[in-house]
């Protein structure tokens, strides 16, 4: 069995500035430095919420 697996990933990261304009989609290697305790997976889509946008602002504690 032959398995196939992604060579670039897209990936949104947050650059200086107030969200969501700080937001900027880029292209990064896949990391494929998998020890056996390890897996890769891949999502198709994901969404923001206004609670994430706030925690990304710093308006809102994570509970940590």
């Amino acid at each position: 069995m032959t398995v196939s697996f992604l060579q670039i990933l897209k990936a949104f990261r947050q650059s200086s500035g107030g969200l969501p304009q700080s937001l900027e989609l880029a292209e990064e290697k896949v990391p494929y430095s998998l020890t056996p305790q390890k897996v890769l997976i891949c999502i198709h889509d994901v969404s923001l919420n206004y609670r994430e946008v706030a925690m990304m602002n710093g308006e809102l504690c994570s509970g940590d």
